[in-house]
């Protein structure tokens, strides 16, 4: 790994562009392009530096920018710490969504098999388990279609669903 020896605060830490190089060249299969999530900053710092080609001194003025303008910024403590909740409650809700969504399709399998007489109810299950991954695609197209048609108002629309089916009530 190599070291900058030289840098403003006299410490040495690792070339976040060699660290990145050394990512790419252990996970690049080929197949899929080696990548990260904003939230991975262990790998995704090195590997935009790796991408930009940037050099140690570039590394070192983008992190002197970043620790002056994060200490310029007004309450930033109490900034992070709303985005934090407002994460948490993301989170939540998207784990209630997601039980929320697994009992509404188990109410709707059982009132399907009462109806349905006991062959055709096996081959109901028999149907839904060789087609489970292609009705999950279709769900998470929908959803996402959903998605994008509310244009960033997402959480107004579930409250709005949760409302209809008075699961708030």
């Amino acid at each position: 790994m190599v070291e900058s020896k030289g840098n403003k605060t006299g410490t040495s830490r690792p070339n976040s562009k060699q660290v990145g190089e050394d990512i790419m060249k252990s996970e690049n299969t080929g197949e899929t392009p080696v990548s990260s999530s904003s939230e991975d900053s262990p790998r995704m710092w090195p590997l935009l530096c790796h991408e930009l080609t940037m050099t140690m001194d570039q590394e070192e003025k983008v992190i002197n920018q970043a620790h002056v303008e994060a200490k310029a910024t007004k309450d930033l403590n109490i900034k992070l710490q709303h985005i934090q909740k407002a994460t948490s409650v993301t989170h939540t809700l998207r784990n209630a969504m997601l039980c929320v969504t697994q009992k509404s399709s188990e109410l709707n399998d059982a009132l399907l098999l009462n109806i349905l007489t006991p062959q055709q109810a096996v081959l109901f299950l028999q149907w839904s388990r060789e087609n489970r991954e292609r009705c999950m695609a279709a769900l998470n197209r929908q959803c996402q279609s959903i998605g994008n048609v509310q244009n960033g108002h997402n959480l107004d629309f579930v409250l709005s669903e949760l409302q209809s089916i008075k699961l708030l009530e």
